[in-house]
């Protein structure tokens, strides 16, 4: 018990560090007590903060107070965190910065109705990102697929979860990329699967295994 005082009494200790990397260690400790996360948590430096926020193990209200901070990247890590409570997670989904909507629309711990929101985000790659979230709704999914801009039916055509019947409509099209996440999928049906193995492969795929 001693012991454990003092490994907590020397977390506290560099918790308050006047050295900003001391204190982002601390925070991004998943074995450090849950009091001083939610107190780095409001910690002056936004790279401290930024840590608590992709920390899994920080307590859930700390986590939901960053959802409204200041600093774009600290939004951005709290919505790449797997432990992000569903509140945050509907805040973020509404940030004005597109980035760090696309980091919740990429989190399979998103929840299905965020993702389905996030759908109709008028950033394309945000889309393309819920496209490919294997947490996305089938419906969902389904709707992207018609999508016009072929980065966001890539996505649907590399997720496992998009319904049999939509991947074989996608092998209907001639989008060398979608074709190459087509040929990919295990969801893929046998017959559209071939189809699409046997289209070319993209061209700056080619170039890469060139290099």
């Amino acid at each position: 018990m001693a012991r454990r005082r003092k490994q907590a009494k020397t977390a506290a200790e560099r918790a308050s560090d006047p050295d900003r990397w001391v204190r982002v260690r601390v925070a991004e400790d998943r074995e450090a007590p849950a009091l001083l996360l939610a107190r780095l948590a409001r910690d002056v430096d936004g790279g401290v903060r930024a840590a608590v926020a992709f920390n899994p193990s920080a307590p859930p209200e700390a986590l939901l107070g960053l959802a409204q901070d200041a600093e774009p990247t600290v939004r951005a890590r709290l919505a790449e965190n797997g432990r992000t409570p569903a509140e945050a997670f509907v805040r973020l989904a509404a940030d004005p910065v597109r980035e760090v909507r696309s980091c919740v629309a990429k989190n399979p711990a998103a929840p299905p109705e965020v993702l389905a929101r996030l759908a109709e985000d008028a950033f394309y790659y945000t889309q393309e990102m819920v496209g490919a979230n294997p947490s996305t709704p089938p419906e969902t999914l389904t709707s992207l697929a018609a999508h016009p801009d072929w980065g966001v039916r890539r996505g649907v055509a590399s997720n496992p979860r998009t319904p049999p019947e939509v991947l074989a409509q996608l092998a209907e099209g001639a989008d060398e990329w979608v074709m190459y996440y087509l040929a990919a999928n295990p969801s893929t049906p046998e017959a559209a699967r071939q189809k699409a193995a046997a289209y070319p492969l993209p061209e700056g795929y080619v170039r890469f295994l060139e290099d």
